[in-house]
């Protein structure tokens, strides 16, 4: 919201429609651009990365314990909580 509301009170500075503003101009076009772009990063491309990390994780988590169990050898990492959590939010996974 105040990315927004900064986006609102520069926008008249950016296009140039008051007084003196040819000077200006330029600044504010560089805050549009870069409040724009730091808003875009903040709100899209963090919680993409890292949703993608996440299964990523819980992928390599379910890897080694299947293979532990295939090999029946004791896990070296202990994933049951997560598996749990897991499951509750998706029944039809298996180990």
């Amino acid at each position: 919201m105040t990315s927004l509301a900064t986006i609102a009170h520069i926008l008249p500075l950016a296009l140039g429609i008051v007084a003196g503003s040819e000077v200006r101009q330029p600044m504010g076009i560089a805050i549009i651009g870069g409040f724009t772009t730091s808003t875009l990063l903040t709100l899209v491309v963090v919680p993409v990365i890292l949703t993608s990390k996440i299964g990523l994780s819980i992928h390599c988590a379910m890897a080694l314990v299947r293979n532990h169990r295939a090999h029946n050898t004791p896990c070296p990492l202990n994933f049951g909580f997560a598996i749990l959590d897991f499951r509750l939010f998706n029944p039809k996974f298996k180990i």
